[in-house]
């Protein structure tokens, strides 16, 4: 098991037994957290978050078959009186605003340094884009 710096200093002051029951818990508490992510968290491809990691806008573009997949997975069309061809037509939208937060030099440092919902503020406050 990966310690880090200052956890590997601590381990070196304390006595070879003491390090070796530290490092037993240490590994039996990392074990048991990732039992547990493991047991109650679905991270295959068929869970619904993962379809929504496009929308992260780390890529700069918004794809038009994943806004339809997850509008289709999310039943969005129906329940929300969601319009594909708007949607599309403000993706378009959204895409050319995207081009320019991220190629733009002095915008793009700051696009970059932003997180993904400082991202979505940006784009929805720069154009009326209500489908998205």
């Amino acid at each position: 098991m990966f310690y880090g710096y200052l956890t590997r200093q601590k381990l070196h002051r304390l006595s070879p037994s003491d390090a070796d029951v530290a490092r037993q818990e240490f590994t039996a508490f990392s074990n048991t957290a990732i039992s547990y992510i493991q047991k109650w968290f679905d991270f295959s491809e068929e869970n619904w978050l993962f379809l929504l990691q496009p929308l992260s806008l780390t890529s700069g573009n918004i794809s038009f078959d994943d806004m339809e997949k997850i509008t289709k997975r999310l039943h969005l069309v129906g329940g929300l009186n969601l319009s594909i061809a708007k949607l599309y037509e403000e993706r378009v939208t959204a895409n050319s605003l995207l081009e320019c937060f991220t190629t733009v030099s002095r915008e793009k440092e700051k696009w970059q340094s932003r997180g993904t919902a400082e991202r979505w503020m940006q784009v929805l406050q720069a154009a009326d884009i209500p489908n998205i």
